[in-house]
């Protein structure tokens, strides 16, 4: 009877030895799986980060080329108003008469015969340029939003 116990009792042993094994074999599995997870977490933030660096980068040149187009827009107004301000000071010369009057009637109609298509064009071109800068940074705002969330799913651990 002991001897039956014993080697019953043995044979418990041995089972729990084994249970006790293959818990801690799925410990370590489970362990190992954590560390991948976290090690792509980190791959991940690292990655994050970059893009988001590159969208500053990006930000900062896209303010940059809106900022000169709009400089740019601004001086050919400004030239535009310019233009329109002689006219104006030309038709009032004109009224006096004389030999001012007459020059002012000469440059006058000058000014009306020369062709305001290239500076209309510059224009056109520069308002173009300025809508597409804009563009750009709207779609740099939209991809800064993105990289955001994938750096708060990295944090999280969840998948993106």
């Amino acid at each position: 009877p002991r001897e039956s116990a014993a080697k019953q009792a043995e044979a418990e042993a041995l089972a729990s030895e084994e249970t006790a094994n293959q818990v801690a074999g799925q410990a370590a599995q489970a362990e190992g799986e954590a560390k991948t997870a976290e090690a792509q977490a980190a791959e991940a933030e690292v990655a994050t980060r970059a893009a988001e660096e590159n969208v500053r980068a990006a930000e900062a040149e896209v303010s940059s080329a809106e900022a000169e187009a709009q400089a740019a827009l601004d001086a050919l107004n400004a030239e535009e108003k310019a233009l329109a301000d002689k006219k104006a000071e030309l038709l009032e010369q004109k009224e006096l008469g004389g030999v001012k009057g007459g020059r002012a009637v000469n440059e006058y109609a000058q000014l009306e015969a020369e062709d305001p298509l290239p500076l209309r064009r510059a224009q056109i071109t520069q308002e173009a340029a300025i809508r597409k800068v804009q563009k750009a940074k709207r779609a740099a705002e939209r991809n800064s939003k993105g990289c955001s969330s994938n750096r708060l799913a990295a944090r999280l651990r969840l998948p993106r």
